[in-house]
């Protein structure tokens, strides 16, 4: 398991339960299949005299940034690697110890849909129209908010079916 104590650990796990929010960015970007980017992201956000705890947390794990926000400042995982190595980190905790505040939470089934869609971005295979779909529909289940330049479920639908047109017509 990690070399950061158990009782950081929790704490972190407390702050997740409370404040975090797993979430997912889905873009346009012709630089990939079908024209469709998506990014894995994790954030915590507190108010304005929190800075230090969350530079704290970053510090501990080495992973994220702590940036300011408009409700005060946020530590976010916005790398896939930083995504994956706090995968490693929960999923280590919850295989040793018991987590009751974060199983049984609300933010314990977006983080199992954060982490499916994780697991398939980073699968190393092409995706294929229905991965895609499925990573539009998970993102949509765990994203309360959408940002903006965000692709909606029903866009990355429109987009697939043009290109899946497209390649039956060549």
């Amino acid at each position: 398991m990690s070399t950061v104590p158990p009782h950081e650990l929790g704490y972190t796990v407390g702050l997740i339960v409370g404040e975090g929010s797993f979430f997912v960015t889905i873009r346009n970007d012709d630089r990939y299949q079908y024209n469709v980017d998506f990014g894995p992201k994790f954030s915590v956000t507190m108010g304005e005299f929190s800075r230090a705890l969350l530079e704290g947390q970053q510090a501990l794990y080495n992973i994220g940034t702590v940036n300011r926000h408009s409700k005060g400042y946020t530590w976010v995982l916005s790398s896939r690697g930083d995504c994956r190595r706090l995968v490693e980190l929960l999923d280590g905790f919850l295989a040793e110890y018991e987590a009751p505040e974060f199983v049984l939470s609300p933010k314990f089934v977006a983080y199992q849909k954060w982490r499916a869609i994780l697991d398939l971005l980073d699968s190393g295979k092409e995706l294929a129209p229905d991965d895609i779909r499925k990573l539009a529909r998970f993102r949509e289940e765990i994203n309360h908010i959408s940002g903006s330049g965000q692709l909606s479920t029903d866009q990355v639908d429109a987009i697939l079916d043009e290109a899946i047109e497209i390649s039956d017509c060549d």
